[in-house]
C-alpha cells in the first residue's frame, strides 16, 4: 500500500502465503496490511489473520513469516500511523528446517516511524514453533511511538509477549508484559 488512508474498516481472515506449504521460502509479510508506503489506520478492526508458515523440502528450510496483522517494511521513508484501532488473534508464522519462527504477531514494524494511538492490540501471537518468534503483540526493529493504547495478553515463547523493542515515547499505556 503507498500513501493509503483506510477508515472505518475491519481486516479479517487474511493470510500472506509466502513460502506456504512444500515450496521452500520466506512465509510472506503482512497477512492484514503489508505497508510498502505511508499507511493510516482509522478505527479499524485487523482481526484473525496469518503470516504465513515457511515452506521445507527435505532439510531445507526458511523464516516464518512476520507481521500477522500488519507489517510495515524497514524503510525510514516509510510509516504507519494506527489512530482508534483494534488488533486482535492475529499470528506471525512459524519457521522451518530451523529458521527462525515469525516475529510480530500483531504488528511487525522495520521502519522506526510506527505511531500507534488509542489502540488495542491483545491475543495476538509471534510464530511458536521450535524456534520461538519474539513480540507477540509488537515487534520494533527501531523504537516507536505508542500512547493511550493496551498492549496485552498477547503471546511469544521468548521473553517478551507483549513488545519486543523499544518505545520513543510509551505514554499513558497498559502494557502487561515487555
Amino acid at each position: 500500500i503507498a500513501s493509503t488512508i483506510v477508515s472505518n474498516s475491519a481486516g479479517d481472515g487474511g493470510n500472506a502465503q509466502g513460502g506456504q506449504g512444500t515450496w521452500v521460502g520466506h512465509g510472506g509479510y503482512g497477512g492484514g496490511v503489508a505497508v510498502f508506503g505511508t499507511l493510516t489506520l482509522r478505527q479499524c478492526t485487523i482481526s484473525h489473520n496469518r503470516a504465513g508458515n515457511a515452506g521445507a523440502t527435505g532439510d531445507i528450510g526458511d523464516e516464518g513469516g512476520d507481521g500477522g496483522g500488519v507489517y510495515v517494511f524497514g524503510v525510514s521513508t516509510l510509516s504507519a500511523t494506527i489512530l482508534n484501532c483494534t488488533l486482535y488473534g492475529n499470528s506471525a508464522g512459524e519457521g522451518s528446517g530451523g529458521k527462525s519462527d515469525g516475529d510480530g504477531g500483531g504488528i511487525a514494524d522495520g521502519s522506526g516511524a510506527l505511531v500507534v494511538r488509542h489502540s488495542t492490540i491483545s491475543h495476538n501471537n509471534a510464530g511458536s514453533g521450535a524456534d520461538r518468534g519474539d513480540g507477540g503483540g509488537i515487534f520494533l526493529f527501531d523504537p516507536a511511538t505508542v500512547t493511550f493504547s493496551i498492549v496485552n495478553n498477547n503471546n511469544a515463547q521468548s521473553a517478551s509477549p507483549d513488545i519486543r523493542g523499544t518505545l520513543a515515547s510509551p505514554s499513558y499505556n497498559l502494557i502487561s508484559n515487555t
